[in-house]
């Protein structure tokens, strides 16, 4: 697991013991907190450019408040652990901000300076 997956997950772990105590129903909140821990929608795939074939990852993470929101990152570093971490960061601030966004995030693995 990337650090920036284990940072996001963190920080939802961390916030979910702040907030169980304002919770009558735990086991509503733990199952909430699952929900929001995990993407809704992993699709992976090729993308073919030229004779070339990159892999690519898209994360939907939850679409409850609306279309899932998030762009494209085409670097050769990008990975699966990355795209799901700024899926769910995406759906945390499109919440927070009272944006009637989900998250969703696409990544290619490929360096665009070589196409």
């Amino acid at each position: 697991m990337e650090a920036i997956l284990k940072a996001a997950l963190t920080q939802i772990e961390d916030s979910s013991k702040v907030l169980a105590d304002d919770y009558a129903d735990k086991n509503r909140f733990k199952k909430a907190i699952e929900l929001i821990k995990n993407p809704q929608r992993i699709i992976k795939g090729k993308v073919k450019a030229g004779k070339k074939v990159y892999e690519a990852y898209r994360v939907e993470h939850n679409d409850a408040r609306g279309p899932f929101k998030g762009g494209i990152r085409f670097h050769p570093a990008a990975s699966f652990d990355e795209a799901r971490a700024l899926a769910t960061l995406m759906s945390l601030k499109c919440a927070v901000a009272g944006i009637p966004y989900g998250g969703g995030k696409g990544v290619v693995i490929v360096d665009p300076a070589k196409l």
